[in-house]
């Protein structure tokens, strides 16, 4: 059992896990390709596990737009979800397991961490700071070199020692144990490693494996990073003229002679696979160099781990919580409603389970979620209502574009977004946790009757422009119970017509499919004679007439009024089983 505290965590590592998977096989793609590139990508897949990906495109979020957000594809939209939302580990809990035992567990986790972050640095620190002392009593040595060069009294290899004014360490006996042209050959090596800052890349994959030395695949990157480090190195000596036999002479007298150094940020001669290596250099497999084209290509692919992150951030709308969010048992007066305001939620005498439809309404294109796709929870979750006011805000504290400011489109996508964020509201303020599932439920066909549809399509509606006076409740896109017996459809699409009729008592709450084909937006009056009369329903308008006047049932006024039939059917749909949900508490 994980707590969820750690579900931002646990997203990052799977996010980082297959970015060094994706890199890994790019590198087998380039593998006859220079090692300097290799290396690079190796270094990049480290990197990573400190950059996550939700950070990336929350820096594109801060760029405020002047207008609305583009429509993006749903496809595009939940990619952007699932990379940018931290998962949500939801365990079953016993009931038997309280706060505090979250708390222990939690505490648990931490401290186990933290004590495997504090072996691995001490461990380091402590190889680091015994380097340091043979540095400050080691003899500076005057060669023509543009690093500082000392001699230590130690069986330490040649190698590179520091980040920011870099020192290179020389045994005392080298020049008794190598060739003159091995000397230089090893000096040659060291400068390569200087050159293109190897201790510091080295210094932050050290980071990497402290913060993450419960992960295998950041020891398994630093032996790749190692290797790929030091065959680059190898590239370089030879294609400034080392002979392939005598460098590898000097290599093996090193190995043979000195010990390896203990840390990885002090960059050496060894190291790596050394039958490898010398395979390599006797062979003179350097790799191709890369064409233009390919430079481009990996170009654009580095730029793209970044960029592509942070441009998501910017095009689509992120996943926000509300900004404030008022959560009250309802007190009595007005019937159910669920409206978008200007501002954001305004929810009047709803159940946990009406929000709970709502919040989840969005995930199968064509049905709409209706209670009967919710199951679990306790009886209050159906009985108690609540009043819910939430505002929406960006995470600089800049209001939201207003819904009314929309188009059409761009309204769907922010309804999509609402959804969501109400999801984290229910998690949130109720505590909601839940499974998923799929089952074959009953439900209804609504098609074509024989003599077709008898409404009109009609434009769709405008969106209000900045300053204007907000529309009337009656003249409000969408479908409105405005009485018993009494629907009004205003510019709205047929699936939500469809969504509302699934949750119809008169029609036993059961799906409700689309198959009459019709697209676009329509207005109709809808009146039947409700089989519980008493039931709770929308307040009047000044023009509903109270129960419906055609003393019809719902499925045969559907027919007769709009030229439409239900027909029975079942439906694979998925469906919501609700583990654990809280009451909220009162703010």
């Amino acid at each position: 059992m994980i707590p969820a505290q750690f579900s931002f965590i646990a997203t990052h590592i799977w996010q980082s896990t297959l970015f060094a998977i994706v890199a890994s096989l790019l590198t087998l793609v380039l593998k006859r390709k220079p090692a300097c590139v290799r290396y690079a990508i190796w270094l990049a897949a480290s990197y990573k596990f400190l950059v996550p990906f939700s950070c990336l495109i929350s820096i594109g979020a801060l760029f405020e737009r002047q207008s609305p957000p583009p429509v993006v594809p749903q496809a595009i939209s939940t990619l952007t979800q699932v990379v940018a939302t931290p998962v949500f580990l939801a365990p079953v809990i016993p009931a038997t397991i309280t706060p505090a035992h979250f708390l222990s567990l939690a505490s648990a986790i931490w401290l186990v961490w933290a004590c495997g972050f504090a072996i691995v640095a001490a461990s380091w620190a402590r190889d680091w700071l015994r380097i340091w002392k043979r540095v400050r009593a080691a003899s500076p040595l005057k060669l023509d070199l543009p690093i500082r060069v000392v001699s230590i009294a130690s069986r330490l290899e040649p190698g590179v020692f520091g980040i920011l004014r870099p020192v290179l360490l020389l045994p005392g006996d080298i020049a008794d144990r190598l060739t003159p042209t091995q000397l230089q050959e090893v000096i040659a090596h060291e400068l390569c490693h200087v050159k293109r800052r190897d201790n510091l890349a080295a210094a932050i994959h050290m980071l990497v494996e402290a913060i993450f030395w419960f992960h295998p695949l950041v020891w398994w990157l630093n032996a790749r990073i190692v290797d790929e480090r030091e065959i680059a190195c190898d590239e370089q000596v030879l294609l400034m003229g080392s002979e392939p036999a005598t460098y590898v002479e000097t290599i093996l007298a090193v190995c043979k002679s000195y010990a390896e150094s203990p840390i990885a940020c002090m960059s050496g001669i060894s190291g790596s696979d050394l039958k490898k290596r010398i395979a390599r250099i006797m062979a003179r497999s350097f790799g191709n160099r890369l064409s233009l084209p390919g430079k481009v290509l990996l170009g654009i692919i580095s730029a793209a781990a970044i960029a592509g992150p942070v441009a998501f951030g910017v095009v689509v709308p992120p996943v926000r919580t509300f900004a404030l969010a008022s959560v009250k048992p309802h007190r009595g007066g007005p019937a159910v409603r669920l409206l978008l305001s200007r501002q954001g939620l305004v929810a009047i005498n709803v159940t946990a389970r009406m929000l709970i439809a709502f919040a989840y309404n969005y995930k199968q294109p064509g049905m709409q979620m209706n209670d009967e796709q919710i199951s679990g929870g306790p009886d209050w979750m159906n009985s108690d209502s609540f009043d819910i006011e939430a505002k929406v805000g960006s995470s600089t504290g800049t209001p939201a574009k207003s819904l009314g400011m929309l188009s059409v489109g761009e309204m769907d996508a922010r309804v999509d977004q609402m959804r969501l964020m109400t999801q984290s509201l229910l998690a949130e303020r109720f505590k909601l946790r839940i499974a998923r599932d799929v089952r074959e439920l009953p439900a209804y066909t609504l098609a074509l009757g024989k003599d077709g549809p008898k409404f009109r399509p009609v434009a769709a509606p405008d969106p209000i422009p900045p300053g204007a006076a907000a529309r009337p409740a009656s003249e409000n896109p969408g479908v409105w119970l405005t009485g018993p017996g009494k629907m009004q459809v205003n510019s709205s699409r047929l699936d939500l017509f469809e969504g509302v009729l699934g949750n119809m008592p008169d029609l036993g709450h059961r799906l409700v499919l689309d198959e009459t084909g019709l697209k676009g937006y329509y207005a109709f009056t809808l009146q039947w004679t409700p089989a519980n009369p008493a039931a709770p329903s929308e307040p009047k308008d000044d023009d509903a007439g109270g129960a419906g006047a055609s003393g019809s049932s719902l499925a045969q006024a559907i027919q007769d009024q709009l030229g439409l039939k239900l027909e029975s059917t079942t439906a694979r749909a998925e469906t919501i089983v609700v583990e654990h949900i809280e009451r909220p508490s009162e703010d």
